[in-house]
């Protein structure tokens, strides 16, 4: 008969190891992720969104405000410059995966309002990640299971001391 913590320590264990493998399967099947964001920036401020975005993904960024100016740098070209009065939407298409650089300034006198979506590359560490899990959920197991023959090991001994 198994012990109780040897239970509950194999149950853990299947837990443990089921994240891992649901996660580490999410992420092989929907390698990208869309990122929405809706934020606002005081007057002079500026914000920066760096990321990875795979071939052929749509980004899309929105500015409501006095007035503000975006600098735009997509993989393999140059920086390009965009002013908006009062409202302005940028969308683009990657026609080459690679790393994104948008740069928002507020140059306006009032708060402006900055809200979009990037489809972005889930980050490839987070493979190892899910191993990781994966491996701790199975080393739990192992040690439950250690414990069922240390216990009928102890079991076995007295036993034979009788």
């Amino acid at each position: 008969m198994l012990s109780k913590y040897t239970i509950v320590g194999m149950a853990v264990g299947i837990v443990i190891s089921g994240i891992g493998i649901w996660a580490l399967a999410d992420s092989l099947i929907n390698p990208v992720r869309t990122v929405e964001f809706d934020e606002n920036l005081e007057a002079g401020n500026q914000q920066t969104y760096s990321f990875n975005a795979p071939a052929n993904s749509e980004q899309e960024i929105a500015v409501v405000g006095d007035s503000a100016r975006i600098a735009l740098t997509k993989p393999g070209g140059p920086e390009h410059g965009y002013v908006f009065k009062t409202n302005g939407d940028l969308n683009w298409k990657l026609d080459d995966g690679g790393r994104n650089i948008v740069k928002v300034q507020n140059t306006g006198e009032s708060d402006l309002n900055v809200s979009g979506a990037f489809e972005v590359e889930k980050d490839p560490i987070f493979f190892t990640y899910h191993i990781l899990v994966i491996t701790s959920g199975v080393i739990i197991m192992g040690f439950s299971a250690v414990s069922v023959s240390y216990t009928h090991l102890r079991a076995h001994e007295t036993r034979h001391d009788l």
